[in-house]
């Protein structure tokens, strides 16, 4: 239990678990699929990558620390 708090502690940790979340119902309801070109969904990971290297940066102490 005391894993799952310092999880939650940490930005990068909460920012891939919303994706994940935006990942599943988007494979379940096909919500934005239809309405965007196939460029944008590539520009959309470029994006992420550039986002959990910024959170990355500044991770400052292991998750253990937290």
């Amino acid at each position: 239990m005391n894993t799952l708090k310092t999880i939650f502690k940490s930005k990068t940790m909460m920012f891939a678990l919303a994706l994940a979340i935006f990942g599943v119902l988007e494979m379940n309801l096909k919500v934005f699929a239809p309405h965007l070109s196939p460029e944008f969904f590539g520009w959309f990971s470029i994006l992420i990558s550039v986002i959990v290297a910024v959170l990355r940066v500044f991770t400052t102490m292991p998750l253990d620390k937290k």
